[in-house]
């Protein structure tokens, strides 16, 4: 056994962790690292062939090589990235970053941003000498990031706008590698895909838990990619991109550029025919990746997507604050075109929807960097939207419609978009910032943590609150 392990590590070329080698070689599955590590112990414990690296992979050696002094080539140095929150609207909104380098696929060097100055509390000079720092660690090597949430178009947007200058590096998304590995699989999170590479899978966990998952699941794609005989760096980077169809703009009303340019944000489309038609609405909490993949090669093309290529001639768009806000609108518009693709009914899940739609106002962020959104619900009386200025420039108004609100008796069953907060807030309840009407007595009470609540953006708009 022990030299089939010498060569699956000779055949793969890069270290391996335990639990790797019992699955793959041993074909014993299910097994974390300490009870891997366990197994394999008697098969390697006087080994000549193979040492353990310092973060615990198992390693091949060369023959002139001892454990430790494994020579450096700069093709197999990659930086990993993680980023807590993956999503939100401004680098000044990280609560956590750091940076790990490793060298011959082990780890030579860690950053991480000012413990004793938290990402939200830097001004802008203090964070273009955070990217300055970044800028330097990171050198042109490649960077590993998980891909989910926006945290790669925020990372080269914060690095331009801070330093001056453009990030050049190569850029690696698990995400991306993720869907060529796993084509018929919708990825929905890192948890999702941890377990489809064999892992336990996350729902929350710190920053060092994630950036140790980050690289477990690097290097499991990796060897998934390298059975496929994508067996570089260079290779990886290329075998995650989706070659882009051959599109003739001629007979569009857009172009590749708009592509390109659109923002990594939420917000709807509207596609439109050549006599200004509506043919198809949709939405997304990613514009720029949703537009961007109707133009990508598929190896198996739906016929709504063949449809719409075929019919397509011009697209509008409309940011919206949240995903939340982007079904709402979404619905409303294809109340009002009826468009023909948009055949499919809306399906919402059977959930117990008195857990989410009773009496109370949600705050999510509005497209505008000055304004929020507040949702009012009520099961009897349905929905109402407001918009509440950061600096509470309008809070007379808002306090009139909370009074109107708070002791409205009107009755209203028919408000469907009830069902699509419903179905949104089972995956979404613990993101958002919320305050329980059936707790307080008088809209005054509510009014003050509605002012609690814009000041405390200030200081850290991710923060979650619920009164």
């Amino acid at each position: 056994m022990y030299e089939h392990i010498v060569k699956y590590l000779r055949d793969k070329a890069a270290p391996a962790s335990a639990s790797e080698i019992v699955n793959r070689v041993l074909k014993i599955q299910g097994s974390d690292e300490g009870t891997a590590g366990k197994i394999l112990k008697p098969f390697i414990e006087n080994a000549n062939d193979i040492y353990i690296t310092g973060n615990g992979l198992f390693a091949l050696k060369d023959k002139d090589q001892q454990p430790g002094h494994e020579a450096e080539h700069e093709d197999d140095n990659v930086v990993f990235c993680n980023i807590i929150p993956s999503t939100c609207r401004s680098v000044s909104q990280w609560t956590s970053l750091q940076l790990v380098l490793y060298r011959q696929n082990k780890q030579a060097d860690t950053y991480k941003h000012p413990e004793n100055t938290p990402v939200p509390a830097m001004n802008t000079a203090q964070l273009a000498a955070h990217f300055v720092r970044i800028r330097k660690f990171i050198r042109d090597y490649p960077i590993v990031f998980d891909g989910f949430g926006n945290q790669i178009s925020l990372f080269k947007s914060g690095m331009l706008k801070l330093t001056g200058r453009e990030l050049k590096n190569p850029v690696i998304s698990l995400y991306r590698l993720a869907k060529r590995v796993f084509p018929d699989n919708k990825i929905q999170d890192p948890a999702h895909l941890s377990q489809l590479l064999g892992g336990r899978g996350y729902k929350e966990a710190n920053p060092e838990v994630q950036m140790t998952s980050l690289v477990e699941q690097f290097f499991s794609l990796r060897q998934l990619c390298f059975d496929r005989d994508v067996k570089s760096l260079n290779g990886l980077i290329e075998f995650q991109e989706v070659q882009k169809i051959n599109v003739d703009y001629s007979g569009y009303a857009f172009d590749d550029s708009f592509l390109e340019n659109l923002p990594s944000a939420p917000g709807v489309y509207i596609m439109k025919n050549k006599g200004g038609e509506v043919i198809y609405v949709g939405k997304s909490k990613n514009l720029y990746s949703r537009l961007n993949s109707y133009f990508t090669g598929l190896e198996k093309l739906e016929k709504k997507l063949e449809k719409i290529r075929y019919e397509i001639h011009d697209i509008e768009t409309i940011l919206t604050g949240s995903e939340l806000e982007a079904l709402l609108l979404e619905q409303e518009l294809i109340d009002e075109y009826k468009p023909p693709i948009n055949r499919q009914v809306k399906v919402h899940e059977r959930i117990k929807k008195e857990r989410y739609i009773y009496k109370r106002i949600l705050f999510l962020p509005s497209a505008t960097a000055e304004t929020i959104i507040l949702y009012l619900i009520d099961p009897q009386t349905g929905l109402s939207i407001l918009k509440l200025r950061h600096d509470c420039a309008n809070i007379e108004l808002i306090k009139e419609k909370i009074t109107l609100f708070f002791g409205s008796d009107k009755k209203d069953h028919n408000d469907k978009r009830l069902d699509i907060i419903a179905s949104w807030l089972y995956h979404n309840e613990d993101q958002v910032n919320s305050i329980d009407i059936r707790k307080y007595a008088n809209p005054d009470d509510v009014i003050r943590l509605i002012k609690d609540y814009a000041k405390s953006l200030a200081d850290d708009f991710s923060r979650v609150i619920h009164y």
